[in-house]
């Protein structure tokens, strides 16, 4: 999902999921403008991303975090005890 699939500001907001993220691989529009204070919140967040200066193709969600390199997940994920035994 990007950035670009939110539409706000409009008479009728409402979210465009593509194809291939939905259901029976159909398009569909969700909307918000029967739900304010969500609405809200996705307005905020898309203004607090485009100040960030993002695009209308970034992601709509994205982490700030360092990514770690595989080899450093496995040697992590190793170092971990584990959860639970068998009985």
């Amino acid at each position: 999902m990007t950035l670009g699939n939110g539409r706000i500001g409009i008479a009728r907001p409402h979210l465009l999921l593509r194809a291939e993220h939905a259901k029976l691989n159909r398009p569909r529009r969700v909307p918000f403008w029967w739900d304010a204070g969500t609405l809200a919140d996705l307005s905020a967040w898309l203004d607090y991303r485009f100040e960030q200066g993002a695009r209308r193709d970034d992601p709509f969600i994205c982490s700030l975090q360092k990514a770690v390199e595989p080899a450093e997940a496995e040697l992590a994920n190793k170092e971990r005890p584990p959860t639970w035994t068998a009985s």
